[in-house]
């Protein structure tokens, strides 16, 4: 009916406006905190907590590629409303998750190229904390770094334009084989 057609519109405009209004809260929380390692942590709390959520009634297998699918599909789809551009493996255990367009890094345009590339990085120290936090919750022992711009993340030399960046997931011993 038209009722049920309006009140589910209604529930959507709801669901855009909460999530625009929890992006650029969370982008100001992450700008103005002191350390990268505390919104880090803060990422990993709210990563753990959250795949419950996205989760449901779904249930993974232990595969971590059918893992790893599933957080660059559902999960990121449901805190960032986009799915991840590329997922990279070398079936080895380390996984590159690119973003050619990551939002949050959209607004860190400045004519000082370190200091855009420093913004950035810390405001990607959450996201690497989500992944982390997700991937603890499921079972899987990993370390997540980013990189933005021309920056690295351990070994793996990046070339990506700002707003772009790339995660860096590497499996850590008990998680193997990917």
């Amino acid at each position: 009916s038209n009722r049920d057609e309006v009140n589910a519109s209604s529930l959507v405009s709801q669901e855009l406006v909460s999530r625009m209004v929890a992006s650029s809260l969370l982008e100001v929380l992450i700008i103005e905190l002191s350390s990268e390692e505390h919104a880090e942590k803060i990422g990993y709390e709210t990563g753990y907590r959250y795949i419950e959520k996205v989760l449901r009634n779904k249930t993974l297998g232990p595969e971590p590629l059918e893992i790893m699918k599933f957080l660059c599909k559902e999960f990121w789809f449901e805190i960032f409303g986009k799915h991840v551009d590329k997922l990279q493996t070398n079936h080895r255990g380390v996984f590159v998750l690119r973003e050619a367009h990551f939002n949050w890094l959209a607004k860190t345009s400045s004519a000082d190229e370190k200091l855009q590339t420093t913004t950035a990085l810390k405001l990607l120290r959450f996201p690497c904390g989500l992944l982390q936090g997700a991937l603890a919750a499921l079972g899987i022992h990993a370390t997540v770094s980013c990189a933005s711009s021309t920056s690295s993340a351990n070994d793996l030399k990046l070339a990506i334009p700002l707003p772009g960046c790339a995660f860096n997931v590497k499996l850590l011993s008990p998680s193997l084989p990917s």
